[in-house]
């Protein structure tokens, strides 16, 4: 019985081991696969928030998607570069360029210069870069194991292991998709970076870490791709503007509970927008859209129907139904170009001031006060613009008492 029993324990640990090593065994498989494709983001950026311009470097990373240079990483990453550097599997540094980005989704698309590129290849003898493969984000499970790989804290080449422990979150500041939640950890320089599974594929682009939480954010491949898709074809991602701001009818954040069993609510109406000009008010319920049907009973069905109407065609009247109180209502609408999320900067140099356009999503709050036009970002201590009594924040809205050349500014 000893004996049998000192056995059946051999065996026990040993399947034990055996386990163990086959989890090891796919992990290293899968970073094999990835790893090739990975690179070392180093961007230049430059910071005008002083009232002046200071290059400063950052860290990110990204995955290489095609034969010709197309990088994925996040907009936060490549945003206000001035340059970039990339770093291959290899070592070597390879300068890239912005294609697009998307900051409503925090994606954007860089691609590796094609000389610089060639020179590289020549010099090392690679017949062809790694391409990485795009994985089915829709078909992760809670407690599915991933490794997210990037350059947390500029450590390049690094790996985390963990598993998603969430398919459905939902943010605000980004309606257009949910987040995978991960306890795989994320850092500063993670950004950008691959979160893969055990096929080697991407699902994920990590993207949002909450510092010493355990949890990090990845944007779902399935959204991703769309995006880097509609960059590449367009440089730019281009969506509808309706003007309205969707609310689940079942809202648990804010205790809301609606008596209807359809449709979304609309929680707000921009002042201007198309949907306020055809007479459409919040508090309505959305009903459908050219005989569509569109729902969203809770939080996590938002995404669709944000994505539905920003994918429409701009300038073509679509037919919209509501709900007011015990009345339905049909609405006919177009929509126009939604503009840009930030606006741009400039530098004031003789003023010693920096400003910027005034974008209904960056600034909601002046651009309530003054539509179109620029604020004064930033101003230096000491400064023309400092000296004058003006000050962070103030709305130029003459040119001619501030004395502000017209190549300065946009209107």
């Amino acid at each position: 019985m000893r004996k049998l029993g000192i056995a059946a324990l051999a065996l026990l640990c040993l399947g034990m081991a055996s386990c163990v090593t086959g989890e090891e065994a796919a992990i290293q498989r899968a970073y094999r696969k990835m790893a090739p494709c990975l690179v070392f983001v180093k961007p230049i950026q430059e910071d005008l928030s002083w009232g002046e311009k200071e290059a400063f470097q950052v860290f990110g990373s990204g995955s290489i998607i095609s034969e010709d240079g197309y990088i994925v990483t996040n907009n936060h990453v490549a945003e206000k570069a001035k340059e970039i550097t990339c770093v291959l599997y290899n070592k070597e540094e390879v300068k890239a360029e912005v294609v697009g980005l998307d900051p409503e989704a925090d994606i954007a698309v860089l691609k590796l210069d094609k000389d610089d590129l060639a020179r590289v290849m020549k010099e090392t003898g690679i017949a062809k870069l790694p391409v990485a493969s795009w994985g089915d984000s829709n078909t992760l499970k809670d407690g599915q194991s991933v490794i997210a790989l990037g350059a947390p804290f500029g450590f390049t080449r690094s790996l985390t292991k963990g598993v998603v422990s969430s398919m459905e979150r939902y943010f605000s500041d980004f309606p257009h998709h949910l987040w995978i939640q991960t306890d795989a950890s994320f850092n500063p320089g993670n950004s950008g970076g691959p979160l893969v599974n055990m096929k080697g594929e991407i699902v994920g682009i990590n993207t949002l870490g909450i510092f010493g939480s355990g949890m990090g954010f990845a944007i779902p491949t399935n959204v991703a791709s769309e995006i880097v898709n509609r960059i590449i074809a367009d440089k730019k991602v281009i969506r509808a503007y309706f003007g309205l701001t969707f609310q689940a009818i079942h809202d648990f954040t804010r205790s809301s509970h609606l008596n209807a069993k359809e449709g979304v609510l609309i929680g707000n109406v921009d002042r201007g927008s198309p949907a306020e000009e055809a007479g459409m008010r919040a508090g309505d319920i959305l009903l459908s859209c050219d005989g569509v049907p569109v729902n969203a009973l809770y939080e996590t069905d938002l995404p669709v129907a944000y994505r539905f109407f920003a994918y429409k065609p701009v300038g073509v009247a679509v037919n919209l139904v509501v709900k007011r109180k015990e009345e339905t209502l049909t609405f006919n609408l177009a929509p126009i170009e939604k503009g840009k999320f930030e606006g741009e900067e400039f530098e004031c140099r003789d003023w010693n001031m920096v400003v910027k356009e005034i974008t209904k999503d960056s600034t909601p709050y002046l651009h309530f006060l003054r539509p179109k036009g620029v604020y004064i970002m930033g101003v230096r201590y000491n400064g023309n613009a400092s000296s004058s009594g003006l000050s962070r924040g103030d709305i130029l809205i003459d040119r001619k008492s501030t004395r502000l050349n017209s190549s300065h500014v946009s209107q």
